[in-house]
Protein backbone atom coordinates (compact mmCIF):
# COMPACT_ATOMS: atom_id res chain seq x y z
CA UNK A 1 0.00 0.00 0.00
CA UNK A 2 1.44 3.54 -1.21
CA UNK A 3 1.23 6.39 1.49
CA UNK A 4 1.85 10.05 1.38
CA UNK A 5 6.07 8.84 1.08
CA UNK A 6 4.55 8.07 -2.36
CA UNK A 7 3.65 11.57 -2.83
CA UNK A 8 5.91 14.21 -5.02
CA UNK A 9 4.79 17.82 -5.47
CA UNK A 10 6.22 19.77 -8.21
CA UNK A 11 5.49 23.60 -10.07
CA UNK A 12 4.05 23.21 -13.39
CA UNK A 13 2.21 24.35 -15.64
CA UNK A 14 -1.25 25.33 -14.79
CA UNK A 15 -2.56 24.63 -18.66
CA UNK A 16 -1.18 21.63 -19.24
CA UNK A 17 -3.85 18.50 -19.70
CA UNK A 18 -3.16 16.61 -15.67
CA UNK A 19 -3.89 20.75 -14.39
CA UNK A 20 -6.82 21.36 -16.41
CA UNK A 21 -7.83 17.37 -15.19
CA UNK A 22 -7.72 18.37 -11.32
CA UNK A 23 -9.07 22.07 -12.11
CA UNK A 24 -11.90 20.45 -13.90
CA UNK A 25 -12.65 18.10 -10.72
CA UNK A 26 -12.19 20.54 -8.49
CA UNK A 27 -15.00 22.73 -10.14
CA UNK A 28 -17.09 19.26 -10.53
CA UNK A 29 -16.92 18.40 -7.08
CA UNK A 30 -17.52 22.61 -5.57
CA UNK A 31 -20.90 22.42 -8.02
CA UNK A 32 -21.84 19.10 -6.14
CA UNK A 33 -21.18 19.78 -2.66
CA UNK A 34 -21.43 24.08 -2.10
CA UNK A 35 -25.14 24.89 -2.54
CA UNK A 36 -24.19 28.23 -2.52
CA UNK A 37 -21.61 28.13 -5.47
CA UNK A 38 -22.61 30.72 -7.81
CA UNK A 39 -20.42 29.07 -11.27
CA UNK A 40 -21.67 31.63 -12.96
CA UNK A 41 -19.75 34.72 -10.92
CA UNK A 42 -16.91 32.47 -9.59
CA UNK A 43 -13.23 33.97 -9.86
CA UNK A 44 -12.15 33.49 -12.99
CA UNK A 45 -8.00 32.90 -12.87
CA UNK A 46 -6.35 33.39 -16.46
CA UNK A 47 -3.46 30.64 -16.50
CA UNK A 48 -0.68 33.28 -16.11
CA UNK A 49 -2.22 34.08 -12.57
CA UNK A 50 -0.45 31.22 -11.64
CA UNK A 51 2.81 31.12 -13.35
CA UNK A 52 6.08 32.55 -12.54
CA UNK A 53 7.36 35.05 -11.91
CA UNK A 54 4.38 36.09 -9.59
CA UNK A 55 2.67 32.67 -9.33
CA UNK A 56 3.18 29.23 -9.20
CA UNK A 57 0.98 25.83 -9.55
CA UNK A 58 1.52 23.01 -7.80
CA UNK A 59 0.68 19.38 -8.76
CA UNK A 60 0.93 16.78 -6.22
CA UNK A 61 1.13 13.15 -8.08
CA UNK A 62 0.35 9.51 -6.45
CA UNK A 63 3.24 7.14 -8.08
CA UNK A 64 3.03 9.53 -11.29
CA UNK A 65 -0.74 10.28 -11.01
CA UNK A 66 -1.76 13.83 -10.78
CA UNK A 67 -4.22 13.49 -7.21
CA UNK A 68 -3.80 17.39 -6.02
CA UNK A 69 -3.07 20.96 -7.16
CA UNK A 70 -2.88 24.45 -5.42
CA UNK A 71 -1.84 27.65 -6.90
CA UNK A 72 -0.66 30.99 -5.46
CA UNK A 73 -1.18 34.16 -7.11
CA UNK A 74 0.06 37.90 -6.64
CA UNK A 75 -2.33 40.19 -4.62
CA UNK A 76 0.51 42.93 -4.25
CA UNK A 77 3.64 43.76 -3.96
CA UNK A 78 4.39 41.35 -0.78
CA UNK A 79 1.22 39.61 -0.63
CA UNK A 80 -0.15 36.54 -2.33
CA UNK A 81 -3.16 34.63 -2.38
CA UNK A 82 -3.49 30.79 -2.09
CA UNK A 83 -5.87 29.36 -4.83
CA UNK A 84 -7.49 25.83 -6.33
CA UNK A 85 -6.39 23.59 -3.42
CA UNK A 86 -7.74 20.58 -4.60
CA UNK A 87 -7.41 16.89 -3.14
CA UNK A 88 -8.92 13.80 -4.93
CA UNK A 89 -11.00 11.62 -2.83
CA UNK A 90 -8.50 8.40 -3.14
CA UNK A 91 -6.00 10.66 -2.19
CA UNK A 92 -7.46 12.21 1.24
CA UNK A 93 -6.43 10.02 3.95
CA UNK A 94 -2.86 11.04 3.42
CA UNK A 95 -2.56 14.38 4.95
CA UNK A 96 -2.21 15.45 1.57
CA UNK A 97 -4.27 19.00 1.93
CA UNK A 98 -1.34 19.90 4.25
CA UNK A 99 1.34 19.34 2.15
CA UNK A 100 0.15 20.39 -0.54
CA UNK A 101 -0.53 23.99 1.27
CA UNK A 102 2.95 24.00 2.82
CA UNK A 103 4.10 23.86 -0.53
CA UNK A 104 2.23 26.52 -1.61
CA UNK A 105 3.28 28.41 1.33
CA UNK A 106 7.00 27.73 0.10
CA UNK A 107 6.47 28.41 -3.32
CA UNK A 108 4.98 32.39 -2.37
CA UNK A 109 8.13 32.41 -0.32
CA UNK A 110 10.06 32.02 -3.18
CA UNK A 111 8.51 34.45 -5.07
CA UNK A 112 9.09 37.00 -2.04
CA UNK A 113 5.55 37.01 -0.72
CA UNK A 114 5.46 37.77 3.27
CA UNK A 115 1.94 37.81 3.60
CA UNK A 116 -0.81 35.21 2.11
CA UNK A 117 -3.92 35.40 2.11
CA UNK A 118 -7.09 32.95 1.18
CA UNK A 119 -10.99 32.73 0.85
CA UNK A 120 -13.67 29.73 1.15
CA UNK A 121 -17.15 28.57 1.99
CA UNK A 122 -17.95 28.46 5.34
CA UNK A 123 -19.41 25.10 4.60
CA UNK A 124 -15.68 23.43 3.95
CA UNK A 125 -15.80 22.97 7.75
CA UNK A 126 -12.55 19.96 7.16
CA UNK A 127 -10.65 23.21 5.14
CA UNK A 128 -11.17 25.85 7.71
CA UNK A 129 -10.10 23.92 10.68
CA UNK A 130 -6.40 22.91 8.80
CA UNK A 131 -5.85 26.40 7.65
CA UNK A 132 -6.74 27.35 11.58
CA UNK A 133 -4.17 24.30 12.23
CA UNK A 134 -1.82 25.78 9.94
CA UNK A 135 -1.49 29.40 11.83
CA UNK A 136 -4.29 31.22 9.73
CA UNK A 137 -6.33 33.80 11.07
CA UNK A 138 -9.61 34.82 10.19
CA UNK A 139 -9.77 38.78 8.79
CA UNK A 140 -12.78 40.62 7.14
CA UNK A 141 -13.52 40.10 3.45
CA UNK A 142 -10.76 41.23 1.23
CA UNK A 143 -12.60 40.38 -2.27
CA UNK A 144 -16.06 40.23 -3.60
CA UNK A 145 -16.33 36.28 -4.41
CA UNK A 146 -19.61 35.25 -4.49
CA UNK A 147 -18.44 31.63 -3.06
CA UNK A 148 -16.58 32.88 -0.44
CA UNK A 149 -18.25 34.00 3.26
CA UNK A 150 -14.68 32.69 5.12
CA UNK A 151 -11.06 34.68 4.67
CA UNK A 152 -8.04 34.09 5.87
CA UNK A 153 -4.27 35.63 6.08
CA UNK A 154 -0.83 34.27 7.38
CA UNK A 155 2.17 35.89 7.73
CA UNK A 156 4.99 33.79 6.29
CA UNK A 157 7.98 33.37 8.11
CA UNK A 158 11.28 33.67 6.47
CA UNK A 159 13.39 30.75 5.40
CA UNK A 160 17.24 30.41 5.87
Amino acid sequence: MSDAADIVIAVEPPDEPDSRRLLDRFEEEKREREDAYDEDNAIRLAPQELMPPDGAFLVARREGRPVGCGGVRRLGPDLGELRRLYVAPEARSLGLGKMLFEAMEEAARRIGYRTVRLDTNPALREAREMFEQLGYREIPAYNDNPNAGAWYEKDLEPRD
